[in-house]
């Protein structure tokens, strides 16, 4: 009697951005050892975390957490800027998110300005993944 079976859960597949270099995933499933980036991290915890970035460049996104979608699209936009673009933004917004840190972004009442203070603060991430991404294809 089929019917009586209890359905596996499918679990969602990755969603692959930038070419590949952003990954929305559930983190449920994955190695801590292909993060070399973060020391404290566990099978038990992995699940915690927001982003991730692994051993060649690509930038992992917890698809569980509320809110992450956005972030790997904010994500995406920054992957296909130049390093020039990324750096004059940077430049330009230095003064105007001085005081903005990922603690109290949330604080940011206009979404505009919210999502703006975020790229800003994403930046330095991004301009990490290129270089990891680069050091890693060029050592093979």
């Amino acid at each position: 009697m089929n019917f009586l079976k209890k359905k596996k859960e499918k679990k969602a597949e990755p969603i692959y951005k930038a070419n590949g270099k952003i990954v929305l995933v559930s983190f449920d499933g994955l190695n801590p050892a292909d993060f070399p980036y973060k020391d404290d991290l566990a099978k038990e915890n992995i699940g915690e975390q927001s982003i991730l970035l692994s051993f060649d460049g690509r930038i992992f996104v917890n698809q569980n957490i509320e809110g992450n979608d956005a972030l790997a699209d904010l994500l995406e936009i920054l992957a296909h800027e130049t390093r020039y673009n990324l750096d004059q933004w940077q430049r330009k917004n230095k003064k105007r998110f001085a005081n903005v840190t990922f603690d109290n972004v949330a604080e940011i009442q206009d979404v505009q300005k919210r999502a703006e203070a975020i790229t800003y603060l994403l930046i330095p991430s991004e301009i990490i993944r290129r270089s990891v991404e680069k050091k890693y294809y060029l050592q093979k």
